[in-house]
């Protein structure tokens, strides 16, 4: 289910499409015309999936998309990345933006701990997703301790970081 999918019924959510060239393989827009719209405006929150993840940079499989999301980055008061424990210490074919430019990484709970540990001493923040298959307590022991953030899941990877 996509992000539009997923709102597009309700009444309190206003889409906004950017255009350019679609991608079925991701379901997003790339291209000229989504870096431009991209360019002119400001978010407080961004958050992109990638397909590779070093101790220096982050990286996905296509340049233009890469663009775009360095674009939305580069115009967000907030920076995070969308990565499961798979994309760690791997490397796609075009890098978009340093890591240490990011406010953090958002992941799943199979993260490794000695991976996590090596990226939180680089200075980057890993935080956990909590989902919403996980139990009411698991929930409030993770909003208690401040190591997790809640998530509306779909493949768009939208998320939501929790007040602090």
């Amino acid at each position: 289910m996509t992000v539009f999918e997923q709102f597009k019924d309700n009444p309190s959510c206003d889409l906004i499409f950017i255009g350019g060239r679609y991608r079925p393989k991701t379901k997003g827009f790339v291209g000229y015309f989504t870096q431009d719209a991209l360019s002119k405006i400001s978010v407080n929150k961004a958050f992109v999936g990638v397909n590779g993840i070093d101790l220096e940079k982050v990286t996905i499989s296509d340049e233009e998309e890469g663009r775009c999301n360095d674009t939305i980055l580069n115009n967000a008061t907030e920076r995070y990345v969308l990565a499961d424990h798979s994309k760690f210490s791997t490397h796609a074919f075009y890098s978009f933006y340093r890591l240490k430019d990011l406010t953090a990484i958002i992941s799943d709970d199979k993260l490794d701990e000695n991976i996590k540990e090596q990226y939180n001493n680089y200075s980057t923040k890993i935080t956990k997703l909590w989902r919403p298959e996980d139990s009411e307590e698991t929930y409030s022991k993770c909003w208690k301790e401040k190591d997790c953030q809640p998530r509306i899941p779909s493949p768009a990877k939208l998320s939501f970081k929790k007040m602090k």
